[in-house]
């Protein structure tokens, strides 16, 4: 410690410390997937339908999915894709997922979606953003004045012993 060349190489240690030692990435990234695709499996065989790639699965299922037109739906039950820039260019996971949703069983009529970006202009007319108002705008400010002299109670004993009061 009294050269700076060996106390300049060792670090400071923060105070927190790893009970059960550094996790390894690849094995947690492996332990999550492997849950999840676990989860997939379950909700895939309950519901009878392929929810990555969004379409039913034929025959498997107590439901019985039908394909309905985008117009017998209200509005917020719709689908809205939101392109950018950034989702124009290809990507490896857009492929893969692309690869594994086709399939020659697939009902077309199920991907007749239509792609309208958001606009500026429809955000204008979304919902408003909500003003914050402030209570002084429903009612009036008034400074309350205090009162200098406090009530004083004064309890009287009576020679028959029962207590009683006086304001």
């Amino acid at each position: 410690m009294s050269s700076s060349g060996s106390s300049s190489a060792k670090t400071k240690r923060s105070a927190r410390r790893c009970l059960f030692g550094r996790a390894d990435p690849a094995l947690t990234q492996q332990w999550l997937s492997e849950r999840l695709e676990e989860i997939r499996n379950k909700e895939k065989a309950k519901w009878g339908f392929n929810f990555s790639c969004e379409m039913p699965i034929p025959g498997t299922s107590e439901y019985e999915f039908t394909p309905i037109g985008e117009d017998s739906v209200p509005e917020f039950y719709r689908t809205k894709h939101i392109s950018s820039v950034s989702s124009t260019l290809s990507s490896p996971t857009k492929e893969n997922h692309v690869e594994l949703c086709t399939s020659d069983d697939s009902d077309s009529s199920m991907m007749d979606i239509s792609m309208s970006p958001i606009t500026p202009a429809k955000r204008e007319h979304a919902t408003p953003k909500k003003r914050h108002g402030k209570l002084t705008d429903y009612m009036v400010v008034r400074k309350k004045r205090l009162q200098h002299s406090p009530k004083r109670l004064d309890i009287v004993l009576p020679e028959n012993g029962r207590l009683a009061s006086r304001v």
